[in-house]
C-alpha cells in the first residue's frame, strides 16, 4: 500500500492514497564523499592534533570557520572524518591499528564499525549517498597491498566485502547517485562500477578525488595544488589553487551548494575557496595541522509516531512529522510516501494537521492536492498527517515513510533548495485480543490443562496458586 503526501494533483490506481502541504507558489530550481551531495552546506568536521602527532581528534566548525567544537577525547588518533549523507553522523577512523568508527553528529553514541584482520588498519571511510554503506580503504600496517572494501552503515562490525580488488587503491570517492565510486592508484584516478568493482574509465592523474555535488566534476589533488576536471572523461583539466613556500594542497571536499571547496593546506591548517579558485582563505589559522575536511548537508527528518503493539481488529492511528529543520531555513512544502502492506493493514482515513499554521494541505483517497498559504515558512518541529489503519491479522506491521520528491526548504529570499531526507521504517506488532474466560466460582476459566482442577479444588479450601498459568480474581458483586 502506498500513501503518497504530495503537491499536485495525482490519479492513481489503488492501493495509493495521496496528501499534499503547500505554504508557497513553488519555484523548481536544477539540483545541483566522501564525495559531495546536492543540498545546503552545514558544518565542517576535520581532524587536527592535539598534545602529539599520534593524538587526532575530530572537530566541528561551522563554514566559516568559526564555533570550533571538539567531538573525540581518545588516546588514539581519530582522523578522516566523513558525515553520512542525512548529517547526522559521522565516520572517522581510530586507533592503532586503525578502525572505522561511527558517532552521532554531537560525538556521542560511538560504535564500531570494522575489524581488520591483523597485520592491517581500516582507513579513508566514504559514506554511500543512500546512506546504507560506507567503502574504505583496508591497508596493511608493513608490508602487503591496500584494496578497498565495503560494509553495511548500519553494522553489525566486521571485516566488511572486498569491492575493489585494485593493488595499492586508496581514498574512494562515491558520485552522488551512488552508481560509481572513484579511486586512485599509482597517482592516477580511476572510476569504478560501485556494486561490482569493475573498472569502467581512467581520467587521468590525480588522488584524493571528490565528485561535485551535481556529478559533473571531480575535484582532486595533483602536484600538490586542487584541480578540476571533467567526471564523464577526465577532460577539462584547471588548476585551482597555487600554494606558495614548502605548502602543499590536497584532501579536496566539496559544498553541497557547489560554490565552494574545502582543503587542507600543509602544514597549516583547512582552507576554503569559491568553486572557480579565487577569494580563498583560512579556515583555522590556529590549528596548524588541521586536516581532512567534509562538509556537512544538514537535512530535515522524517519522524513517524506510532503504537508498538496492538490489536488485531482494531484501529490505531500514527503521526508522520518533520524536525531537525537548518539553521536559518523554514519548510515551504512537503512531499512524502508512505508504505505498507494491505494484507496488513486497511486504510480507515488521514487528517491534514497543518491548518492552524496558516498552512493549506488536503488529503482523500485516492487524490489530493494542495494550495497557497501566503509564503508561510515553517521553523520549528512539527507533525503534519495522522493516518489511522485497521489491524487486519496476527503479527509485524511495517511502515516506511520517505520522501521521493523531496521537502522544499527556503531562506524566504531565493527559490526553495529540495532535501530528500533518509526514509523512516516503524514496525507495529499486531497481537491477537486476550481470550474471553467466564467466572466459575469466583474464578477465571483455566486455560490449560494443568489448571482443569483448579476451581474445584479452590471452591474445597484449597488455594493453589500458578502465576505462570492462571490469574484468580474476585467475583464483582
Amino acid at each position: 500500500m502506498l500513501l503518497f503526501l504530495m503537491r499536485k494533483a495525482f490519479t492513481l490506481m489503488f492501493p495509493v492514497l495521496l496528501l499534499t502541504v503547500l505554504s508557497v507558489g513553488l519555484v523548481f530550481p536544477a539540483l545541483a564523499t566522501k564525495g559531495s551531495y546536492p543540498g545546503i552546506n552545514g558544518k565542517i568536521a576535520f581532524s587536527d592534533r592535539e598534545s602529539s602527532p599520534d593524538d587526532d581528534e575530530i572537530f566541528v566548525m561551522d563554514n566559516d570557520g568559526t564555533n570550533i567544537e571538539q567531538l573525540t577525547f581518545n588516546d588514539v588518533y581519530d582522523r578522516d572524518p566523513c558525515w553520512s549523507p542525512d548529517g547526522t553522523k559521522i565516520a572517522f577512523h581510530s586507533g592503532s591499528p586503525s578502525e572505522i568508527w561511527v558517532m552521532d553528529a554531537d560525538g556521542s553514541n560511538l560504535r564500531q564499525l570494522t575489524t581488520p584482520p591483523d597485520g592491517y588498519r581500516d582507513i579513508d571511510p566514504a559514506w554511500s549517498p543512500d546512506g546504507e554503506k560506507i567503502a574504505f580503504t583496508i591497508q596493511p600496517t608493513s608490508s602487503g597491498v591496500s584494496r578497498i572494501y565495503v560494509i553495511d552503515a548500519n553494522g553489525p562490525a566486521g571485516v566488511g566485502t572486498l569491492l575493489i580488488d585494485v593493488t595499492n587503491a586508496r581514498h574512494p570517492s562515491w558520485s552522488p547517485d551512488g552508481s560509481e565510486i572513484s579511486y586512485n592508484y599509482q597517482g592516477i584516478i580511476y572510476v569504478a562500477d560501485a556494486s561490482t568493482g569493475t573498472l569502467k574509465r581512467t581520467l587521468g592523474e590525480g588522488y584524493q578525488s571528490c565528485w561535485s555535488p551535481d556529478g559533473t566534476k571531480i575535484v582532486f589533488g595533483y602536484n600538490d595544488e586542487i584541480w578540476v576536471m571533467d567526471a564523464a572523461d577526465g577532460s577539462n583539466r584547471n588548476q585551482l589553487s597555487n600554494p606558495t613556500g614548502n605548502y602543499e594542497d590536497d584532501q579536496p571536499n566539496w559544498s553541497p551548494d557547489g560554490t565552494k571547496i574545502v582543503f587542507q593546506r600543509e602544514e597549516d591548517s583547512i582552507w576554503i575557496m569559491d568553486a572557480d579558485g579565487s577569494n580563498e582563505y583560512d579556515l583555522t589559522p590556529t590549528m596548524p595541522g588541521a586536516s581532512a575536511p567534509d562538509y556537512q548537508r544538514p537535512l530535515p527528518t522524517i519522524y513517524v509516531d506510532a503504537p508498538s503493539t496492538v490489536t488485531v481488529s482494531t484501529e490505531f492511528d500514527i503521526t508522520i512529522g518533520i524536525r531537525d529543520i537548518p539553521d536559518g531555513y523554514g519548510i515551504t512544502a512537503i512531499d512524502l510516501l508512505a508504505e505498507w502492506d494491505p494484507n496488513d493493514l486497511e486504510y480507515i482515513e488521514s487528517e491534514f494537521l497543518g491548518d492552524s499554521r496558516g498552512w493549506t494541505g488536503d488529503s482523500g483517497f485516492p487524490d489530493a492536492w494542495g494550495g497557497d498559504a501566503s509564503g508561510t515558512l515553517w521553523t520549528e518541529d512539527a507533525a503534519w498527517f495522522r493516518i489511522r489503519f485497521h489491524c487486519l491479522r496476527e503479527g509485524p506491521a511495517t511502515i516506511t515513510v520517505s520522501s521521493p520528491l523531496g521537502i522544499d526548504l527556503s531562506q524566504g529570499v531565493d527559490g526553495p533548495d529540495i532535501m530528500f531526507p533518509q526514509p523512516v521504517t516503524v514496525t507495529v506488532n499486531q497481537v491477537e485480543p486476550a481470550p474471553e474466560v467466564a467466572p466459575v466460582g469466583g474464578i477465571v476459566t483455566p486455560v490449560y490443562k494443568t489448571e482443569v482442577l483448579t476451581p474445584y479444588l479452590a471452591l474445597a479450601g484449597l488455594i493453589i496458586t500458578v502465576s505462570t498459568f492462571y490469574v484468580i480474581k474476585k467475583r464483582r458483586d
